[in-house]
């Protein structure tokens, strides 16, 4: 394990947040801090300062070296865990003796098989689960022995406590088979309404990813919890998408995805009034917007986006110019299918 860096934060914190940092500062002197978010840090553990008694709040946010954290037994005053795309992450150790937890999300943690027995968290109200494939069911659940995980999915547990006993209701939220990226204005009223009514019409779960209302806060967990729970990314390239920064840091997640994915993601793109080469950036249509982030964005980012442009490029797609919306549309849906039947017999 690397060595923590010698210097200190101000004692008088009450909210951190580290993004992207190796290794962690130290937080023993924090006595104040009431909530944490490790987001994106190359870590392999993470050590809970004994100091962190009044901690109410921790996230742990797509940490894909965490293999383990450390003392979590320690926060007795923790009130609300989430923990989100920690891919190497097998156990949660000290869970049980969380006895102020409220809210417990896990997300998108493929290696975690069992959670220890959750009858000693009296308070636990909030019980989130999400694209956890190797789950199993939980203990200490009342009234809940018969419920099934829908370990794809995106289940939701809720407590009812009154003075007699409690109950405990699941929903599930619908998990969405296909993402469709694209340009707001140039498409919404053409190709994706079509292509989206049509999907819903045989019964297609899709997600619609516009461009039109984004913040500047970045990608948002929305966003990124629905391209974890889609497994077909549809990107249709118009002449002004590679314009958008957020089509864009979609578009390089989509790619990162499906190769993570040893064949379990697609990427099917549409070209809808541009030719191959212009995404290749073999002309100076997409080039040019790429030319201009250069100016405005982290070059290793808009070499991320020149590079997913490129490779999406080259996969088997659908070229609207050639064909008729009708054609398209046709085709579309007859390969979302067959990706679909794929994917549920490679699963």
């Amino acid at each position: 394990m690397r060595e923590q860096p010698f210097y200190r934060l101000p004692s008088q914190l009450l909210t951190l947040k580290l993004k992207s940092i190796s290794p962690l500062p130290h937080l023993s002197n924090l006595l104040n801090l009431t909530v944490l978010h490790v987001i994106e840090c190359p870590i392999s553990h993470l050590p809970v300062a004994p100091g962190l008694t009044h901690l109410r709040e921790l996230n742990i946010t797509r940490c894909e070296s965490l293999e383990e954290i450390l003392g979590l037994s320690l926060l007795r005053s923790l009130e609300r865990l989430e923990l989100k795309g920690l891919n190497r992450l097998v156990e949660i150790q000290g869970l049980s003796e969380l006895e102020s937890l409220q809210y417990l999300l896990l997300s998108s943690c493929d290696l975690i098989g069992q959670l220890p027995n959750l009858s000693k968290l009296g308070k636990l109200q909030h019980l989130e689960l999400e694209a956890c494939p190797n789950l199993r069911p939980i203990e200490g659940i009342e009234g809940l022995e018969s419920w099934v995980l829908d370990s794809r999915g995106h289940t939701i547990l809720e407590r009812l406590l009154n003075i007699s006993r409690s109950t405990w209701l699941s929903r599930r939220l619908p998990i969405f088979d296909v993402f469709l990226n694209y340009k707001g204005p140039e498409t919404h009223h053409s190709i994706v309404d079509y292509l989206h009514e049509r999907m819903w019409q045989d019964r297609i779960p899709v997600y619609s990813d516009n461009d039109d209302f984004r913040s500047n806060e970045g990608i948002g967990e929305e966003i990124l919890q629905a391209l974890a729970n889609s497994n077909i990314y549809i990107p249709v390239f118009s002449r002004n998408y590679a314009s958008s920064q957020w089509c864009l840091r979609t578009l390089g997640h989509m790619v990162k995805r499906t190769s993570e994915s040893k064949g379990k993601r697609r990427i099917l793109p549409i070209f809808y009034d541009v030719e191959i080469d212009d995404v290749k950036l073999e002309t100076d249509l997409y080039k040019g917007d790429l030319d201009r982030h250069w100016t405005n964005f982290d070059h290793n980012e808009v070499k991320s986006w020149k590079e997913a442009l490129i490779e999406v490029a080259a996969m088997s797609g659908f070229v609207l110019k050639n064909n008729s919306y009708e054609e398209v549309l046709q085709s579309v849906i007859e390969e979302v299918y067959r990706a679909r039947k794929l994917l549920d017999v490679d699963s």
